[in-house]
């Protein structure tokens, strides 16, 4: 049950709430939840969403 929760944090960018649930399911071995937990703590998820603004910026100005 821990998993959903994490997932609904982790899609409102609430990362905080949403490690603290990916932990939960984790201990309970939920092998994704455990995945998601190493990617958060080493900064990937945040810096995926830094790379794809990037991303998104580079291409409105090429439109233009």
């Amino acid at each position: 049950m821990a998993m959903p929760i994490a997932i609904s944090y982790h899609q409102q960018n609430n990362m905080a709430e949403a490690l603290k649930w990916y932990k939960i399911a984790a201990k309970n071995g939920d092998k994704n939840a455990a995945a998601a937990v190493e990617r958060i703590e080493k900064g990937g998820v945040i810096n995926e969403k830094r790379n794809n603004d990037k991303q998104q910026q580079a291409k409105k100005v090429a439109l233009f």
